[in-house]
């Protein structure tokens, strides 16, 4: 299932993100990588699931806030995506490797 990829408005913050699929969300974060392709697993979630695939604040096509600044920034601004990305029903959350997203210097 091809991903449609768009960009979104978050507070005021514009994200790359890659949507496919139907039912309840996944919100899956991508690693230090960022997100270079679409995955195979992905079309397996998208086949069960709500999909979002955005690239994190700062990454390829997203924008780069001063504001995000700690973890408890970036987790409130995914908060804010997954409410402006309109999904409805229970959300869950998939990640590569948070623990090595670091503050800026």
């Amino acid at each position: 299932m091809p991903a449609q990829v768009k960009e979104l408005k978050v507070q005021d913050v514009t994200i790359k993100l890659h949507r496919a699929g139907h039912g309840p969300t996944v919100l899956f974060l991508h690693g230090a990588g960022g997100v270079p392709q679409w995955l195979p697993f992905f079309d397996a979630l998208a086949e069960r699931y709500e999909l979002l695939v955005p690239e994190h604040p700062g990454f390829g096509g997203s924008d780069d806030p001063p504001w995000i600044y700690s973890m408890a920034d970036l987790a409130m601004f995914y908060l804010d995506l997954v409410e402006e990305a309109g999904s409805t029903g229970y959300t869950s959350s998939a990640t590569r490797s948070a623990a090595h997203w670091r503050p800026k210097s």
